[in-house]
């Protein structure tokens, strides 16, 4: 993965994703940084339709979990 070029502010910082996804019971929110080959950060998060209680699946930083 390439770092994004155009931006001098930009290309040394890690590239971010954010993705939003549902099932019947909850709804969940995965976020990635990463910079060319390594994880910067990773997380899961989860929250119950029914009660709306809001839980983190996992979070990392680096190589930590």
């Amino acid at each position: 993965m390439e770092s994004f070029a155009f931006s001098k502010e930009t290309k040394h910082k890690p590239t971010k994703f954010e993705v939003f996804f549902r099932t019947k019971i909850a709804e969940y929110r995965y976020i990635l940084h990463v910079k060319q080959d390594i994880v910067v950060f990773e997380s899961l998060d989860r929250v119950k339709l029914d009660t709306g209680r809001r839980s983190a699946l996992f979070v990392r930083n680096g190589n930590h979990l």
